[in-house]
């Protein structure tokens, strides 16, 4: 996993909100499915594990910036941000 700072996770989730998950929004609540297609963007884009320290491979986050980050996603695909969320709530208690 690449560990990007903060700024950059911030612009990265923009560039994949815009590009991915809006694009693939209407079709993912539409069929009422897991949106696999943006988690797969989303972990290309090394967006996953931001609550998982530094040592293990993670971004380490803060609350601040996890925050500006669901932001970004949940406008542009609430599916995805909720599970999202989720992942990121199951990654921090595993770690």
């Amino acid at each position: 996993m690449t560990v990007l700072q903060t700024n950059n996770l911030i612009e990265t989730a923009k560039e994949v909100a815009e590009h991915v998950l809006a694009v693939n929004a209407a079709a993912i609540d539409r069929e009422r499915r897991f949106p696999a297609e943006n988690f797969a963007a989303l972990k290309k884009a090394g967006l996953m594990g931001l609550f998982v320290p530094k040592q293990l491979g993670g971004h380490e986050a803060s609350f601040e910036t996890f925050t500006s980050v669901m932001e970004v996603l949940g406008g542009a695909c609430a599916t995805t941000a909720m599970c999202f969320l989720m992942h990121n709530c199951g990654t921090a208690v595993l770690a």
